[in-house]
């Protein structure tokens, strides 16, 4: 019974993993279920040390603006300490495998709904509430279907190889599939960082076959697509996406005594720099974003984690980490299941 209610609640929260709304309550119930009270004592001080950051930053953060926005802003700090209650859990690859089909579904969806004319990237729409798709922007043509699911599903495609025997030239094809799909920066790196791994996984003739498949659609990119001209105004700065983002650092940058104390969970932004009335305090670059709330207890955060990880689980969520280098995804409430999978795994 207790396997199929984790089932039902990660298969839900896979279908909803754009409704914080909902994700909460289903991660409090995951943590119920399969969560202990009893901490070893080398995680005392990391687990103590979270929540007295969570404390003081949301305390500052009601000082200076709406509680909605400390809230909305400081959730995910609250839940870190519960990655230190979760013990004995295990999350079977034919789980992790069914969460990829229902990404890969909802993929097909929105991409066969978008060529019969269905207006998917609305995001006040039923599409919003069930898949959380949208268009990227930025002055680059692609054909783009980019949301925190793309993320979401590229990390479960590497837990899978990482953690389990995956037959490793599928697992490439699956990435570069979410990528192509996504057209995101972020998840092309992903990609490339996952390669070594992908390769020394394969083995014999796997491993030549793996070779070859890649070899012949990076030989094909460079032949029949201008790859390199797309990957420099990707990157270029004047892009539109590029320069939004460079000009909310610099102004930033202008007061680095913000990045180093930090203003509190939910303090906006100046306001020539707010782009979503709803979330004053959020911009794309989340790591600095966090470090405009809480300085350089950051770095803490980020030390206690990966401790907590590993090195193999934090290399199991690249696409985590490297989307949050330009999209305001390092907060969403799924990455706490994904963290519990892989706590899960070292066990």
């Amino acid at each position: 019974m207790k396997r199929k209610i984790n089932t039902a609640i990660l298969v839900a929260a896979t279908i909803f993993s754009d409704w914080s709304t909902l994700l909460l309550p289903l991660y409090l119930s995951f943590v119920f279920i399969n969560g202990t009270f009893k901490i070893k004592k080398r995680e005392l001080f990391p687990f103590i040390s979270l929540i007295l950051i969570a404390i003081i930053y949301s305390y500052f953060g009601f000082m200076k603006t709406e509680a909605i926005f400390v809230i909305k802003n400081s959730l995910l700090f609250w839940l870190l300490p519960t990655l230190f209650l979760i013990k004995n859990y295990q999350v079977s690859i034919r789980l992790i495998n069914l969460l990829i089909r229902i990404l890969y579904a909802q993929c097909l969806i929105v991409i066969s709904l978008h060529i019969l004319g269905v207006n998917v990237f609305n995001r006040e729409g039923i599409f919003s509430f069930l898949l959380g798709y949208y268009s990227g922007g930025g002055t680059v043509v692609l054909f783009r279907f980019y949301s925190y699911k793309l993320v979401l599903l590229m990390s479960l495609i590497i837990i899978r190889f990482t953690y389990f025997e995956y037959t490793p030239e599928r697992s490439f094809l699956s990435l570069l599939g979410s990528v192509v799909i996504s057209g995101s920066k972020a998840l092309a790196l992903a990609l490339v960082t996952s390669l070594a791994t992908l390769i020394s996984k394969a083995k014999g003739a796997r491993k030549i076959v793996l070779l070859i498949i890649i070899s012949g659609i990076l030989t094909a990119l460079m032949i029949f697509y201008p790859i390199i001209p797309l990957i420099l105004a990707v990157f270029n700065p004047n892009d539109i996406s590029n320069e939004t983002r460079l000009n909310v650092f610099q102004t930033l940058m202008l007061d680095p005594l913000d990045l180093i104390i930090g203003n509190g969970f939910g303090h906006p932004l100046p306001p020539a720099l707010i782009r979503d009335t709803t979330r004053p305090y959020g911009f794309e670059i989340s790591y600095i974003s966090y470090m405009h709330k809480i300085g350089l207890s950051l770095f803490y955060v980020a030390w206690a984690l990966v401790r907590k990880l590993g090195l193999k689980g934090v290399f199991a969520t690249t696409p985590v980490w490297l989307a949050a280098l330009g999209n305001p995804t390092l907060s969403h409430l799924y990455n706490i299941f994904l963290f519990s999978m892989i706590i899960g795994f070292r066990k």
